[in-house]
């Protein structure tokens, strides 16, 4: 019988002045808002991290997609990141329906921006599953995704993060295109692909590697990119050509608009390569799913 973690009363964690590259993050402090165990099940915690900001047009749909899987235990780990627009109310007017549907739930709040992968890097000292997805606030889980990646997981033990195909949608979350997920080709890491782009949603690992290595502090854009590169130097990688995630195109307002991704991208490959040549660093095998 599994059950889940979570830090129902965290002290406030005080991050220093740090700097970026695109400018400095100040102080920020992290509170528990509210925090939901349900009754412990068979079967391994399947821990879905997300951070929100502004997202409250969409974030109701997010949270369905999760209470509506099969898939039990489940965490829904969420930060909202000082949003303006209302998301935390939003968030938390569902709470009821979260506990009813069976699922356990843990709401943070920062009291300042600490961007995206600041969040996930809290969300994760709080939380402790086995299995860990990442669902941006303002998409959606295909119904069965969590269990048929916990399948997958199960029956390959040697692997320590999967990458899945995924759905472009319009803003109504109408079907639209088959994502851009891919395996690197043979000989290739993620990295060596350059601006290529291979390892996109869903994006999942697992606690056969440290997660405290997966994020890299004060990212505010390009977080899926050194997420990437990271996980391909801790552990075998899988890729399941299925689509599991609907990705919402279209919409206004995110982080990586603000920030520069390509350049913010661009730096992140550089520093990587550094880090591998001075340190003698290899990135692991990816391997492909095979359907039964």
């Amino acid at each position: 019988m599994s059950r889940i973690v979570i830090k129902t009363r965290p002290r406030p964690v005080v991050y220093g002045n740090r700097i970026r590259n695109d400018g400095p993050i100040g102080k920020f402090t992290t509170q528990l808002v509210e925090g939901h165990s349900a009754k412990p099940s068979t079967g391994k915690a399947f821990v879905i991290l997300k951070a929100c900001y502004n997202k409250r047009l969409f974030i109701t749909e997010c949270i369905k997609s999760v209470m509506e899987q099969d898939y039990r235990p489940i965490l829904f780990a969420c930060i909202d990141d000082c949003s303006t627009d209302g998301s935390l109310k939003q968030i938390l007017s569902v709470k009821e329906d979260m506990k009813k549907s069976g699922i356990s739930f843990s709401i943070y709040r920062n009291d300042s921006r600490a961007y995206c992968s600041n969040s996930y890097i809290k969300l994760l000292s709080y939380c402790r599953g086995d299995y860990y997805g990442v669902l941006d606030a303002d998409d959606m889980l295909m119904p069965g995704a969590p269990s048929f990646i916990a399948d997958i997981y199960e029956k390959n033990p040697q692997i320590a993060y999967i990458w899945t195909q995924f759905q472009i949608c319009d803003q109504n979350m109408v079907y639209k295109k088959t994502g851009i997920s891919s395996i690197p080709p043979p000989g290739k890491s993620f990295l060596g692909m350059g601006r290529q782009h291979a390892f996109s949603h869903w994006r999942t690992f697992s606690n056969r590697i440290d997660a405290k290595k997966v994020f890299r502090k004060d990212l505010a854009s390009a977080v899926d990119k050194d997420m990437g590169y990271n996980l391909e130097e801790l552990g075998t990688g899988m890729f399941v050509d299925k689509e599991c995630y609907m990705y919402r195109e279209g919409i206004g307002g995110s982080i990586c608009s603000t920030y520069k991704p390509k350049a913010r991208w661009t730096h992140i490959m550089k520093e990587a390569q550094l880090r591998r040549a001075a340190n003698n660093i290899i990135a692991l095998p990816t391997v492909k799913w095979v359907e039964p």
